[in-house]
């Protein structure tokens, strides 16, 4: 049996960039909000998978964000399209209990291995404004996750990668 947890995810544009770490080069999102009526997400993203839920895990993330402004420029934020580059929405890094690792682009890298596949977790492509985190084996271990989110001009050019943090807990541990 496989429990999908769909979270809409919206933000009111960008900050700015990140100067340093890991994110570096990176936009932030400006004011990030995650609705879910799973019970299992709050309002910063952070998802709690409780250890006795069984089976797989669809973690579905539907952005809502629309179109924003920089400099008097519009940009509009999307997933990536192909398969190909669906792996590139999500960064992952195992979090040791009482630690503060960062996925960031310098310390974790983007999924590795065919589009889709990355050991416990499958990235699999949606539409520009769907993208899925498939579960698989919850062993306690709790992950920071990011999003990286594209955006471009009405144009197609591309204008940069927003980044946005939580945290996912993927069964026994407590935060």
């Amino acid at each position: 049996m496989t429990t999908t947890i769909t979270i809409d995810v919206d933000f009111a544009g960008v900050t700015g960039v990140y100067g340093s770490g890991p994110y570096k080069d990176l936009w932030i999102a400006q004011n990030p909000t995650f609705t879910s009526d799973s019970g299992y997400v709050d309002d910063e993203g952070n998802i709690d998978l409780p250890e006795d839920l069984d089976g797989a895990v669809d973690i579905a993330f539907t952005l809502s964000a629309g179109g924003f402004d920089i400099n008097g420029k519009a940009y509009y934020p999307h997933f990536p399209r192909v398969p190909a580059q669906s792996n590139s929405t999500f960064l992952l890094a195992p979090q040791p209990q009482g630690s503060d690792t960062q996925p960031g682009l310098n310390t974790s890298p983007p999924m590795k291995g065919k589009p889709g596949e990355y050991g416990k977790f499958n990235a699999t492509p949606g539409d520009s404004t769907h993208a899925t985190l498939v579960v698989g084996e919850r062993d306690g271990t709790r992950y920071k996750y990011c999003l990286v989110i594209p955006f471009e001009d009405a144009k197609q050019k591309r204008g940069g990668k927003i980044v946005i943090d939580p945290l996912l807990k993927n069964g026994r541990l407590d935060f």
